[in-house]
Formats: structure tokens, sequence, C-alpha cells
């Protein structure tokens, strides 16, 4: 017993409990549905697993069965049942989305939640990384615009913003103009990216405020 064997057990008797509900247990289109959520996610996960023991990237050391000589069994276990804990859970949104609070509400809780905590950390001295307030910011710009093709063009917008953004900090900081504490990473091309969309939700709630005006 190591470790990861208490969260599978617990994920497991969750994922069999949602099966045996009577809610699911009346409805097939439900259980292929949980089932599919389940194999979904315990499959990527298998696949990450094996990737990354395979080429080195980490390593487990304890477990009572390994699949394919690398992955402990409760991680197929653990994962799996958390797709099915995933997939009830998605039903659950589908039945409940006509009581669900306003998307702006939510969105602003969490957004002053994440804001307040990284100003927080920043007045006591502990590390708290800047991509805690910029995601929820960025996803809520994602979900204020109105159709899908002004979210694909937003995307690739952040997308380029992200490039360009990696492209000029590296020169920059190899060229000794400034450097980060923990060094230039990913994170932040990606917290551009992700102010990128939001502003562009700011931006477009001005607009429409100019044309209801």
């Amino acid at each position: 017993m190591n470790e990861l064997t208490l969260p599978a057990l617990v994920g497991l008797v969750g994922a069999v409990t949602f099966f045996l509900s009577p809610w699911v247990r009346r409805d097939p289109e439900a259980r292929a549905h949980l089932l599919k959520a389940g194999l979904l996610v315990g499959g990527v996960d298998l696949i990450v697993e094996l990737l990354g023991t395979y080429t080195g990237g980490w390593t487990y050391h304890h477990s009572a069965l390994f699949v394919f000589k690398t992955v402990p069994v409760e991680l197929p276990v653990l994962f799996t049942s958390s797709g099915v804990w995933l997939g009830a859970a998605h039903l659950a949104i589908r039945r409940l989305s006509g009581r669900a609070p306003s998307l702006d509400k939510v969105s602003l809780g969490v957004i002053i939640g994440s804001l307040g905590m990284y100003l927080a950390a920043l007045v006591l001295g502990q590390p708290l990384r800047m991509i805690v307030f910029t995601l929820p910011f960025g996803l809520w710009g994602y979900a204020k615009l109105p159709s899908d093709a002004q979210r694909a063009l937003a995307l690739l917008l952040a997308t380029a913003t992200a490039v360009a953004d990696w492209v000029i900090e590296r020169w920059a900081v190899g060229r000794g103009s400034y450097d980060y504490a923990e060094g230039f990473t990913v994170e932040t091309p990606l917290t551009y990216a992700l102010l990128t969309l939001g502003f562009l939700g700011i931006l477009e709630l001005g607009r429409r405020g100019s044309r209801d005006a």
C-alpha cells in the first residue's frame, strides 16, 4: 500500500456508487456517458504516464502492481474513476443549468478572490504565480465574446501574443536586459495570452454598452 492507494480506493468506490445510483441505472445513455468519461480520462492519463515514465520524466517506486512495468496500477484506477466522477458532474451541470447563477457573478467572484490571494501573497512575501489571477480573467473574457467565430479569432490573437512574447523575451533575457527570479518560463507568454482574452472581454462589454446607450 502506498500514498496512491487510498485516493484510488475512494475514487473507485465513488465511481461504483454513481453506476449503482437509481438515476443512472434507469438511464442507459447516462451509464454509457459515465463509461465513456472514465475511459477517456483514464486512457489519456495512462498515455501521459507511459510517455513520462519511459522518457525519464518521472519515476514511481512503490506499487503492488505496475502497468507496463512503469505505471502503478493505482493511477489507471484513480483516473478512470475520476473520469466517471467528471461524467456524473457533467450530467448534473446539464440538469441544473436552468438554476445556475449568472456567469458574470461567478466569474467576478472568482476573479476578485484570486486577485485578493495574489495581492495578499505579495504583501506577505509568499511566492504565488500571477496566473492565479490571469487564468479566471482570461476565461471570463473568452466567455464574453458573443460568437464562435469571434472566440476562434480571439484564440488566434492570444496565441500570436504568446508567441511574440516568447520570442521577444527570450531575446531580451538572453541579452541581459533583465531577468526573472526563477528564470523565464512558458508561464509568462501564457499569462499575456490570458490577459489578451480578458481585455477583449472588457472591450466587448464596452462596445455593447456604447451600442445600448
